[in-house]
């Protein structure tokens, strides 16, 4: 099987999620006219299809999400962190987290990724620089809301560093060992 995602790991644990989201009409639109020039009117399609997006996650021993809607492709390098158990809990909770994200959370996220220092203290904000600041009222666009559920996973992988595999009621695994 070939691997599109580069890996160093030497024992892979492959899996994948679809899942049909609802999203914003409006952060689809913002999203089309942003990367593609084109200039999407939702009322035309109605509901309930002016909200569907389709989700395709693809989860190896680095741990990728690839978006084709925004013909983007986010790398979580997670070989030495959590590997199969990190890989199966983006399989069945990053498309909700990626539903449910809250542009009102971003604030206190970014005071986080401030406090990891590092490779954070160059970082300003990127697609959410509009919210870093309380009271940014206008919407997301889908790059946005894909790196606040980037970091909204990151954060509970750094606040909890177990979590119970829904498929395995119970079972623990260390997502940092």
């Amino acid at each position: 099987m070939d691997h599109y995602l580069p890996t160093s790991c030497s024992h892979q644990e492959d899996f994948h999620a679809f899942a049909t989201l609802s999203l914003n009409p409006e952060e689809l639109r913002l999203s089309l006219k942003k990367l593609h020039r084109v200039d999407w009117d939702p009322a035309l399609v109605g509901e309930p299809l002016s909200n569907q997006v389709l989700f395709v996650g693809l989860y190896d021993g680095s741990v990728g999400i690839l978006n084709p809607f925004l013909m983007t492709l986010m790398v979580f390098d997670l070989c030495r962190h959590g590997g199969s158990a990190v890989s199966q809990y983006l399989r069945q909770e990053l498309h909700g987290l990626f539903e449910s994200v809250d542009k009102s959370s971003i604030p206190e996220l970014f005071h986080w990724i401030m406090e990891l220092g590092g490779y954070f203290n160059r970082f300003k904000g990127g697609p959410l620089a509009p919210w870093v600041k309380e009271g940014g009222s206008q919407e997301m666009d889908l790059e946005a809301r894909a790196t606040l559920a980037f970091f909204e996973v990151s954060n509970g992988f750094h606040i909890s560093p177990k979590i119970t595999l829904k498929s395995h009621p119970g079972r623990q695994k260390s997502l940092l060992s």
